[in-house]
């Protein structure tokens, strides 16, 4: 089902059916409609959610960039001494 199949104003889901069958208008009743009304909030929080997370890895990746790279340390071996 696709957002654009349904209609709040007149409480209806348009069914469109496939290969030349006949599409549909069928009512939507108060419980449908609600749990339609519920799911599209959760859906924009959600969304909303996502839109910081991904501005805040974006922020944390440009951030991450601007830093100056930190020297390494030496990366000299220490030669072992034997006694004899």
């Amino acid at each position: 089902m696709k957002l654009d199949q349904v209609d709040t104003e007149s409480r209806v889901l348009h069914v469109a059916r496939l290969k030349g069958g006949l599409s549909t208008m069928q009512p939507l009743c108060s419980d449908e409609l609600r749990a339609i009304s519920a799911w599209l909030k959760e859906r924009d929080r959600m969304k909303s959610e996502l839109e910081k997370a991904q501005f805040e890895i974006a922020r944390l990746r440009r951030k991450g960039k601007s830093r100056k790279a930190k020297p390494r340390g030496s990366t000299r071996k220490t030669a072992k001494k034997h006694k004899k």
